[in-house]
């Protein structure tokens, strides 16, 4: 009986809450700018989970649609029984919403009402909207068993849109979740090879062939018809995620397109994910290509051939690329690189080669100008880990928070790199004691990027350092006590894990943070764009108020108050991302408030979104990202506030310590 009264109360509260309906039951209110929507959204806002349940079942279809929407970004299991019943709404638009909502929350017993729900006969208009967003929810929910019964179905015709696009982002999501099945793949190769199905199909198989993990590709003998569909693709969003489809097949055919296509290609990220495909082949068959990119004169396509070192090179060219550092014309960036892929790759017994390369980053890390170049070669030296002691001493005599935390970075590395113990031979307990040392003044520094990072390498399971360090929980648990919360949330969940860990106990959740922030809707008003003024040139955006008003409001209110002027972009993967607005500049700053996540069903399908970046759900601040190409595999999870209308060419030439001069809201 006490929580029938309490039930009913927050019932009378919710209803107290919300203005008078001025609707009639059946039509839906899409309008943000209305007072009876604003309320609705800001209880999702506010994650006030009881308090939107009920909406879910009430008698205005604008209650339900808004209701169905919030629990997209909120992603509350609780909610999956009344979105599982909403999928028999009496609004198609609803339904949508429901499915869409049941795919975010991903819970495999919401399986059964989507199937159920699923339009079987043909239909057009909202139907097929309906089962797309079906299809997919399923990929992102429903148990692996039903994974082949998506795959097996061949029925749509090429006319079909709506439904093999859902079939398609079916198989895809389930690929996300490192479900996939030889059907899957087999299906999402029909879809990418025959040019009569629709581009955004072709676009979303190709991704799939593109991030797929253990998909086999070099086993199905498709090597010749991978190829084919990549060289005849003229839409760059499909022949980028193919380059590296057709690498996974290893054979010579393919080995051959890709290089033909290098030489011909226009478009740089094109090069860039062949030169990740090169990963794939023999090093010596493409060793002069990579070399070749390490000058181009697009700094993405070099750092994509340093990639490729890195991550392929070979031991006996190792004092080659120390060697080609030298030459001061590449740029700094490229330079370090060369010196980190020597230094990876050279074994430990040429000490002579060691040394000097380790030299080398030492005077760039000392003479640079560049603070971003400066700790590139503090990462580069952790590949020799006789290189701590230096490491560790300019983490303790920097203020500045970007060295220090690449320092604990570089140590990060020598902890999980494994080459600590064969280096140090008879000292590596020591240097192990010394390391846990510089780790543990480096949570105590105040820097959240350096907690964070020294955190994360103290949680090392082969460096043990719970045992070496077994009389330091109490650093640890003090400054955990230390930091403020909701601004240095990512800090505090790595050292509560670490501190889970050296308890030897089950890691817990993470700290999740209370509504702090609420939406200024007066903000909003007659927004419509903002110009990035860099460097390198003007950067146009548009804002998408109706996908992400509390993201929109907060961006404004950052602009409008000087926040972005002179700030860093601090982060920039080629052919993915450039991302800025952190307050200190190594990716780890924020202010002393979040926002919540806005996820509504919007894709990453194309160049040029602007997204919120975040350290988990409901942590966004103040640091954004612009994609350099489609990014699908962030659908969902990370906040879409903004889209570039103009200015994507300075996107593309935007290089990591590039300064935005100001953000102008127009």
């Amino acid at each position: 009986m006490k929580h029938l009264f309490a039930y009913l109360f927050l019932f009378a509260s919710v209803v107290a809450c919300l203005p008078p309906e001025e609707e009639d039951t059946i039509t839906i209110n899409y309008e943000l700018t209305s007072k009876e929507v604003k309320a609705i959204y800001e209880l999702q806002d506010k994650q006030e989970v009881d308090s939107l349940l009920l909406l879910l079942n009430d008698k205005y279809a604008t209650k339900r649609y808004w209701a169905a929407r919030a629990f997209a970004s909120i992603k509350n299991v609780t909610a999956v029984d009344s979105l599982a019943n909403l999928l028999q709404d009496e609004s198609k638009q609803i339904r949508i919403a429901a499915a869409y909502a049941l795919g975010q929350i991903g819970e495999e017993s919401s399986e059964s009402a989507l199937i159920t729900a699923f339009m079987q006969e043909d239909s057009t208009g909202a139907h097929n909207v309906l089962n797309r967003t079906i299809l997919e929810a399923v990929g992102k929910s429903a148990s692996p068993s039903f994974l082949k019964a998506l795959s097996t179905v061949q029925t749509y015709q090429t006319s079909d849109t709506a439904l093999l696009e859902g079939q398609a982002w079916g198989i895809y999501r389930y690929m996300l979740r490192d479900i996939t099945d030889l059907a899957g793949t087999r299906r999402m190769l029909q879809l990418v090879t025959d040019e009569d199905f629709p581009e955004q199909v072709r676009f979303i198989a190709a991704h799939y062939l593109q991030r797929g993990k253990k998909l086999n590709l070099d086993t199905l003998q498709i090597d010749t018809a991978l190829a084919g569909a990549f060289r005849n693709a003229n839409e760059e969003n499909i022949r980028m995620a193919l380059a590296i489809a057709v690498g996974k097949t290893k054979s010579e055919h393919a080995l051959r397109n890709l290089m033909e296509q290098f030489n011909e290609e226009k478009d740089y990220r094109v090069k860039c994910n062949i030169l990740r495909a090169f990963g794939n082949f023999e090093y010596a068959k493409v060793r002069d290509l990579v070399f070749t990119s390490l000058r181009d004169e697009n700094i993405h396509v070099a750092q994509s051939a340093i990639g490729f070192l890195m991550k392929s090179g070979y031991a006996r060219d190792a004092n080659g690329y120390r060697q080609i550092a030298r030459d001061t014309t590449l740029h700094t960036q490229v330079r370090v690189g060369l010196l980190t892929a020597a230094n990876k790759h050279l074994a430990n017994y040429f000490v002579d080669y060691k040394g000097r390369t380790n030299f080398a980053l030492r005077q760039i890390f000392e003479q640079s100008k560049d603070v971003y170049a400066k700790a590139g070669a503090l990462r580069g030296m952790a590949y020799y880990p006789k290189m701590y002691n230096y490491i560790g001493e300019v983490s303790q005599s920097t203020s500045d928070p970007i060295i220090q935390t690449a320092s604990m970075e570089a140590l990060q590395t020598i902890c999980t790199e494994g080459q600590l113990k064969p280096t140090m031979g008879t000292r590596y307990n020591r240097a192990r004691q010394e390391i846990g040392a510089f780790l543990l003044k480096g949570i105590q520094s105040k820097e959240p990027g350096t907690i964070a990072v020294a955190s994360d390498a103290l949680a090392t399971t082969a460096m043990d350092f719970k045992t070496v360090l077994k009389d330091s929980l109490s650093i640890l648990e003090n400054a955990l006590e230390a930091l403020s919360l909701p601004k240095e949330i990512e800090s505090y969940n790595m050292l509560q894990k670490t501190i889970d860990y050296f308890k030897g106990k089950k890691e817990q959740d993470p700290q999740m943070v209370a509504y702090n922030h609420p939406i200024d809707w007066g903000v909003l008003e007659e927004v419509e764009r903002a110009t990035i003024k860099t460097e390198k040139g003007d950067i146009d955006i548009e804002f998408l108020v109706d996908i992400a008003p509390g993201s929109v409001a907060n961006f404004v209110q950052l602009a409008n108050e000087g926040f972005y002027d002179n700030k860093n972009f601090h982060r920039v993967i080629p052919n993915f991302v450039i991302q800025g607005g952190c307050p200190i500049g190594s990716g780890y700053g924020a202010l002393d408030y979040t926002i919540r996540s806005e996820l509504p069903p919007i894709y990453y399908n194309e160049a040029g979104y602007v997204g919120m970046a975040s350290a988990g759900r409901h942590t966004e601040g103040t640091q954004f990202f612009i994609t350099h190409s489609p990014t699908p595999h962030l659908d969902g999870n990370y906040t879409i506030f903004a889209k570039v209308t103009d200015g994507m060419d300075v996107v593309h030439k935007i290089e990591m310590g590039d300064k935005m001069e100001s953000v102008k809201i127009n």
